[in-house]
């Protein structure tokens, strides 16, 4: 029994060396406040054994920040639940969504939506207005809208990858480089799966 209670303490990684190694692979908080939220919020039980994969799903949360506003905890990873589509403004969130993982490398102006019978958004990138249609199904997210984006990111010439991990309804979303998908995989155990070209 004692040496299996040493193995569980071995396995456990404090949040604090988490949240500094995850922030090297491109996944670092928002804010002091989304610091904060992070220790106010959770055991630290619950976030450090088994290390890196809770903290993940959290990191891809929002938060209720002090302006009123929900704010994503870490620019850099979403934590998407396919059932969010109650109106026009949930597209255009999901599209800035989308546009803040890649870190700078997408910037789309003029983003606008339709939803009812029929879905669908428009944008403007680089001076070329876009629309994409989409299929409605309740208050499900058309899916089709991840390749939409790799292909998007994949003609810009950017050296970053959307990557998804699947989970049912809900997904996890990254952006990384290369050396930052790599070092992700080294600490984690949880299975990115790389979209578009290959580095």
């Amino acid at each position: 029994m004692f040496w299996k209670r040493k193995k569980d303490q071995a396995k456990r990684v404090p949040v604090e060396e988490q949240l500094r190694a995850l922030a090297e692979c491109g996944l670092e908080l928002r804010d002091d406040d989304a610091c904060r939220r992070t220790v106010e919020e959770w055991q630290p039980e619950d976030l450090e054994s088994p290390p890196y994969d809770l903290i993940l799903t959290f990191l891809g949360d929002p938060y209720d920040g002090d302006d009123g506003r929900e704010h994503p905890i870490s620019p850099g990873i979403w934590h998407l639940d396919t059932e969010c589509i109650c109106g026009p403004e949930d597209y255009v969130e999901a599209m800035q969504r989308f546009v803040t993982l890649t870190r700078g490398d997408l910037s789309l102006d003029d983003i606008t939506a339709h939803f009812d019978d029929e879905a669908w958004v428009e944008f403007t990138l680089a001076g070329e207005k876009h629309h994409w249609d989409f299929e409605v199904s309740d208050d499900w997210i058309d899916t089709s809208i991840i390749d939409r984006f790799e292909d998007l990111l994949a003609k810009s010439g950017s050296n970053r990858r959307y990557c998804v991990q699947p989970g049912g309804q809900d997904m996890l979303l990254i952006c990384p480089t290369r050396e930052q998908f790599d070092r992700l995989t080294q600490l984690t155990a949880a299975k990115f799966k790389q979209l578009g070209p290959a580095w």
